[in-house]
């Protein structure tokens, strides 16, 4: 053998023995790769953020697993990073589609080399918890509402949707994701209707909807129109339309011109008609040519049964009637002192009378009453004794001082034959009247009453009033800008009492009025006077209170709505 030959072959044995060594220091090192499992972040309901740490780099496979089972036999999950994603020796992971409220465990590999076990718990889906709905004005919706998120992103909206009754979509409002209390309000909502609230949550393009919540703008009064008359070409109280009473239901019937009526001289004033026990005769009466005048008619044929005149050198006005089994009662007002009045204490003001007639119109007896001062008269209220309330108001004081302005409230309880059992004066504000009375059945009277508004004598307030004996427990006070009152007061089986009255204000209380005069009724509550909810009946239209009564738990109400000439029946249900 040669020597280069044995040189050569030992060269290649060399080699070979530096190439084997190596490799094989090469698969050394890879084993001697360690990876580190490292800590979690950005944790949310469905996400979170894990890493881990490699010792050194190598060409091994390495990722995570993570699994909501400690021991990792169920639920596996297994993430192969790529070199890619390596930050320097670090890597992460954002893992998704996880389940709220959920403990994960999780670990890092290199091959089948693992890092330590580490645990995190997602947070509870995010939810929206309503603490207080308000609703203003029967219009507007304002929501408070709490979110249990723990954390704050910008992928996160919360809010809420607003459909209608027909779930059809009105608008939408969301905030972006807070961990803290937050507020949206709807506005311009349509008044008495039905709205369906729903809680959103919005995670990127993902929306999640809670149950729905039902707000109403409805009323506490359930409104009916049942029937209807035309009053086309009508002035104001130029035609009153009545009930007729047939058994426990009420029918709208037609009324008359004031000219139409025989009796009245032109420009003459009716202030009030009234059934009598036979549907097909009204009384009307009033002033006419300085005189009291009553009339009986046949409303069917338009005839006369019979007239009454009442008078004496002065004024006589007749402000209402009231039907009793033995005829009927007019209460009034006059300036007179002689003729039929001759026997007033102060001929020198005005005081009240009570006229009472039989079925033919026969005067059966007078009866004048008042104080030192003016008086002047509302209306006549049946007592559950079988008594009666004279209404109005009076301008004496009980201290001594007058003022033609300030008049108190004045009320007069008389029996059937027209002698006084009391009488009580109340001074709820500047220039009072009563015009309504309801006894209570905490047996208290309630009284609705008008005033001046304290700063604008050209504006009347309506007072609600509770009394026990001659103490008023309680008044509430309804202003506007205008004139308002109370015209009947009702009391319900849940001893809330309905009110029933006309204003011409579109301020304050009454500031859903949209036009002149309307009919407006609101509930109180009996015991503290609190206003529940106050409902302009039409908001729309002028309409002038004409009667409201009371029956099987139903309010009967009439009023004219001068807009579009019509005059109105409804009914009103709780």
């Amino acid at each position: 053998m040669q020597p280069n030959s044995i040189l050569t072959q030992f060269l290649y044995f060399i080699i070979i023995l530096t190439l084997f060594s190596c490799e094989k220091d090469n698969s050394n090192s890879e084993d001697l790769i360690t990876v580190e499992t490292g800590g979690v972040s950005e944790i949310t309901s469905t996400t979170a953020v894990i890493s881990a740490e490699l010792s050194q780099l190598g060409k091994g496979v390495f990722g995570f697993y993570y699994s909501s089972d400690p021991e990792f036999i169920n639920d596996i999950n297994r993430i192969t990073i790529t070199s890619d994603l390596l930050n320097g020796l670090n890597y992460e992971l954002n893992i998704t589609n996880l389940n709220p409220n959920q403990e994960y465990f999780y670990k890092s590999f290199y091959n089948t080399t693992f890092g330590s076990v580490k645990s995190f718990t997602t947070y509870d889906y995010p939810n929206i918890s309503i603490t207080n709905i308000n609703i203003v004005d029967k219009t507007t919706i304002n929501i408070q509402a709490q979110t249990n998120i723990e954390y704050e992103s910008s992928n996160y909206k919360l809010g809420f949707n607003l459909l209608d009754s027909s779930k059809s979509l009105q608008e939408s409002k969301l905030l972006n994701a807070t961990n803290d209390s937050f507020g949206i309000s709807f506005e311009n909502l349509n008044y008495n209707n039905k709205y369906l609230i729903v809680p959103i949550i919005q995670i990127d393009d993902l929306i999640n909807s809670q149950d729905t919540i039902e707000i109403s703008t409805l009323s506490n009064f359930n409104i009916e129109y049942v029937d209807s008359i035309n009053i086309t070409g009508v002035e104001y109280r130029s035609k009153s339309p009545c009930l007729i009473p047939q058994t426990s239901n009420y029918t709208l019937a037609e009324s008359f011109y004031l000219d139409e009526v025989p009796g009245f001289i032109k420009l003459s004033s009716i202030l009030t008609v009234e059934r009598t026990e036979n549907p097909q005769y009204a009384l009307f009466a009033g002033h006419n040519n300085s005189d009291a005048k009553i009339v009986n008619m046949d409303i069917l044929g338009s005839t006369v049964n019979w007239e009454y005149t009442l008078g004496g050198s002065e004024s006589e006005w007749i402000e209402d009637i009231q039907v009793v089994s033995d005829g009927y009662l007019f209460l009034g007002f006059t300036y007179s002192s002689d003729g039929p009045f001759e026997i007033r204490e102060y001929p020198q003001y005005s005081d009240m009378f009570l006229l009472k007639l039989d079925k033919q119109g026969n005067k059966l007896w007078l009866k004048t009453y008042g104080t030192t001062r003016y008086d002047y008269p509302t209306r006549i209220t049946p007592s559950s004794d079988g008594n009666y309330y004279l209404l109005g108001s009076t301008e004496f004081k009980k201290d001594g001082s007058s003022d033609n302005l300030a008049s108190d409230s004045y009320m007069i309880k008389i029996n059937e034959q027209g002698e006084i059992i009391s009488e009580s004066s109340y001074n709820l504000e500047y220039g009072s009247s009563i015009y309504s009375l309801c006894e209570s059945s905490l047996n208290d009277k309630i009284i609705g009453s008008s005033c001046y508004n304290s700063s604008d004598v050209n504006q009347h307030d309506a007072v609600l009033s509770r009394l026990s004996g001659d103490n008023v427990v309680w008044s509430t006070y309804f202003k506007g800008n205008g004139y308002d009152y109370i015209y009947n007061i009702f009391q319900l089986n849940n001893e809330n009492l309905v009110i029933v009255g006309n204003t011409s204000s579109n301020s304050g209380d009454f500031s859903l009025n949209n036009t002149g005069y309307t009919v407006w009724l609101s509930i109180v509550d009996l015991n503290n006077g609190e206003v529940i909810e106050t409902y302009i009946l039409n908001p729309n239209s002028n309409g002038y209170y004409r009667e409201a009564i009371f029956v099987d738990d139903k309010i009967q109400i009439v009023y004219d709505n001068y807009t579009n000439e019509k005059a109105y029946k409804i009914e009103v249900t709780f």
